[in-house]
């Protein structure tokens, strides 16, 4: 049974606590840490020239994932965070717009992840997303221009909890394959159980990444697809896609849970967007991780569980 005939012939079992999940994603106080006074300013020495810091990385990471959440440009960021510690009689003051753009270049984005302790099941897949160029309107009537460019967002998300346990942004012309054995070297020493991908991680690399992590690759091999050489485990779903067909081995080795990753990119393109704002790619960057460290975030407040 494919992955959805599973959801369609179940149903959610906490939709009490799901729904209020849903609506405290709205909660201000909720994106906020408990600590802020003590963790809001940078409190460590000044090393080499220029400017002391004033804010730490926690601060700017807050302040980008309130601009995501709650569609808001620089400027605005500003005022709003500002009002917010008015509000909440807060001693405390927004970095300006230029301290955004500016460590926005060299944030190294914290994402928080929830990693099981035995073997993680992984899903991949990618997204890409809009960086400049025409509308859609423009393109339908006379084609795409030559300013037309987008980035590409490698994800590897855990079926377990639905976090995103790895994030690559990336140039349009990058393969799937290539990014995987780097989205590994994310989990640190985190066990795999099974890999789903779909062919284009059918490659050397990828098998090679997978084994030696001891996990277990779940992928299609391409169409006519030739032996490796002896001993490697792919060689066994060429000889059952040849023996049957791939529907079959799909079937039969449980490939059609791959469809997860592709819930999982349109979560990502649904509640962040599928556009991204900065125009360096630095910047592009970090407005991706942070993206991704915000569903990680709304995850925690409680998932849809079903019967």
């Amino acid at each position: 049974m494919s992955s959805g005939e599973q959801y369609k012939n179940s149903r959610i079992i906490n939709w009490k606590g799901y729904n209020q999940a849903l609506v405290d994603r709205g909660s201000i106080t909720f994106w906020f840490p408990e600590d802020i006074g003590n963790t809001w300013f940078f409190r460590g020495e000044k090393t080499g020239r220029g400017n002391f810091k004033t804010y730490s990385d926690m601060a700017i990471q807050t302040c980008l994932m309130l601009k995501a959440v709650f569609n808001l440009r620089l400027r605005s960021l500003e005022g709003f965070v500002n009002s917010i510690f008015r509000l909440m009689k807060i001693p405390l003051t927004s970095p300006d717009c230029s301290a955004f753009s500016k460590r926005g270049k060299t944030l190294q984005a914290e994402i928080p992840r929830r990693l099981p302790d035995g073997p993680a099941d992984i899903v991949f897949d990618s997204a890409g997303l809009k960086i400049y160029g025409e509308g859609e309107r423009k393109v339908r009537k006379r084609g795409v221009g030559k300013r037309r460019t987008w980035r590409k967002l490698h994800l590897a998300a855990t079926p377990a909890n639905w976090d995103y346990v790895a994030a690559d942004l990336t140039a349009e012309n990058v393969g799937d394959g290539e990014i995987l054995p780097e989205l590994f070297n994310q989990l640190e020493e985190q066990e795999i159980g099974r890999c789903y991908g779909d062919g284009a991680y059918d490659t050397r690399a990828d098998y090679d990444a997978i084994n030696s992590r001891g996990g277990e690759a779940v992928i299609p091999p391409r169409d006519n697809a030739a032996y490796w050489e002896a001993g490697r485990p792919r060689n066994l779903a060429v000889a059952e896609c040849r023996k049957t067909d791939r529907k079959t081995w799909k079937i039969n080795i449980g490939y059609h849970f791959r469809s997860l990753a592709e819930t999982a990119v349109y979560r990502f393109k649904r509640l962040i967007g599928s556009c991204l704002s900065a125009r360096l790619p630095e910047n592009q960057g970090t407005e991706a991780y942070v993206g991704v460290a915000i569903i990680n975030r709304m995850n925690t407040l409680g998932m849809p569980q079903r019967a």
